[in-house]
């Protein structure tokens, strides 16, 4: 009887251990994940040009635009 509950002990250290690894491994993965996300978004901030507005009748021919003077 002893016997075997130092292999129940023994197999529970080896279960904790592995998956203490595993867990380990699995987030050193989500930190590369987060860290290329992290520079998707940088890219897409730096490289995205600013939207171009243009006027436009219901029929959709294109109005020329005046700027308003600066006061």
């Amino acid at each position: 009887m002893p016997q075997s509950r130092l292999d129940l002990v023994d197999k529970q250290g080896e279960f904790y251990r592995n998956n203490f690894r595993r867990l380990i491994k699995i987030t050193y993965i989500f930190i590369i994940v987060i860290f290329l996300l992290l520079a998707f978004i940088f890219y897409q901030f730096f490289t995205t040009l600013p939207p171009k507005y243009f006027a436009t009748t219901q029929d959709g021919r294109l109005v020329e635009v005046i700027p308003l003077p600066r006061e």
